[in-house]
């Protein structure tokens, strides 16, 4: 298509300048001289320069362009307007009839292919810079972008994130300050995202130096387990930490790794209730099914309740609760019947309680004795 311009320049000097041609190119420049558009010369400038227009809509810009506007655009425009169609103005010196190459047919040739050229050069770099702008924001990232904290704004109990943004087609370094821990902080994403690495990572260590106590639940064990080990033993020794603030860890999974309790020890059994409360609970965590058909089910409970209630307590008291704990229960519970009831007689305050077994076992109801969750 850019041909076709210079074609037109060439058509239009061959048809005004009046070359002098041999006899058989004269009948074709003749009918062409009667084509509308080339019966006057305005016309054939203003038809040139629709077909540089045309042609320039169909530019594409291989590459980012970074363009100066006013040198690549405007200056050439404007001298391309000039030139092109100020050219005519050396036509007025020709004579009628003259077919002699002068200075002033030389001037308009010379001005007319110079300002083509400017003209297509010109608005090639604006169709370019349009279409370089289409589709390079496809995900409006540009208008979404807004200026963000520059400034780190720390405080006794902030956590302060360093972090990237963009923002006027620029990269930018900022900080995300949480000022105010206590109002909620709630981290949102995919499975690997960076949440832990981004965010929560960030939580431990801050609040760890400024002498925080965490509870950190540990999804990947022992994944944040290490980092808050870590900056726990780092800042005691730096004298962030008080003294008295211990690690421990609680792992239901792989209790090797946990700090574990005694859930019978003496100081936590002090009445018969809390021993009676206690074996309850063991008994309900032990149970599967339906834990509420009532019935004969409540009474065999009742039972199996009230003779771990009695060992439970009978141990807490045996010697101080030396031995009060869920192992010696057991291996006290699987003894004969003659031993077991013979022991827990010996706790006064158990008579009431096992005085029912002794009887059921007396009288051969040994079911009743030997009921299981």
């Amino acid at each position: 298509m850019q041909a076709f311009i210079y074609i037109t320049v060439c058509i239009e000097i061959l048809l005004f300048v009046h070359f002098p041609f041999s006899e058989q190119i004269m009948p074709l420049l003749s009918k062409m001289a009667k084509i509308p558009i080339y019966s006057n010369i305005l016309y054939s400038k203003l038809f040139t320069f629709f077909i540089i227009m045309v042609t320039c809509i169909g530019t594409r810009s291989k590459k980012d362009l970074e363009l100066d506007p006013t040198k690549q655009i405007i200056f050439p425009l404007i001298f391309g307007f000039i030139m092109f169609f100020g050219s005519i103005c050396f036509l007025f010196f020709k004579e009628k009839g003259e077919t002699s190459l002068e200075w002033y047919n030389i001037a308009y040739i010379i001005l007319s292919i110079i300002g083509a050229t400017l003209i297509n050069s010109a608005l090639d770099n604006i169709s370019k810079r349009i279409k370089s702008n289409f589709m390079k924001d496809r995900f409006n990232i540009e208008n979404e972008s807004f200026e963000q904290s520059k400034d780190k704004v720390e405080t006794e109990f902030s956590v302060n994130i360093p972090m990237k943004f963009f923002y006027n087609r620029k990269w930018h370094n900022g900080w995300l300050n949480i000022c105010n821990c206590f109002r909620g902080t709630f981290v949102i994403g995919t499975p690997g995202s960076g949440k832990s690495f981004s965010v929560i990572n960030s939580f431990i260590r801050q609040h760890s130096a400024k002498g925080f106590a965490e509870v950190v639940y540990d999804f990947k064990f022992p994944e944040l387990a290490k980092i808050a080990y870590y900056n726990y033993q780092k800042n005691k020794q730096l004298g962030k930490i008080p003294s008295n603030f211990k690690f421990n860890v609680i792992n239901f999974s792989d209790i090797e790794y946990s700090r574990r309790i005694n859930p019978l020890k003496r100081e936590y059994i002090e009445i018969l209730a809390d021993a009676t409360e206690t074996a309850e609970a063991l008994y309900e965590s032990l149970q599967k099914g339906d834990k509420g058909s009532g019935g004969n089910s409540d009474f065999f409970k009742t039972s199996a309740v009230n003779l771990l209630a009695a060992s439970i307590y009978f141990w807490s008291r045996y010697e101080n609760g030396k031995y009060s704990d869920l192992p010696h229960v057991l291996a006290f519970l699987n003894q004969e019947y003659d031993v077991l009831f013979k022991v827990l007689f010996s706790e006064p305050e158990l008579k009431s309680l096992v005085s029912p077994f002794e009887a059921a076992y007396k009288s051969g109801a040994v079911d009743q004795l030997e009921v299981r969750p």
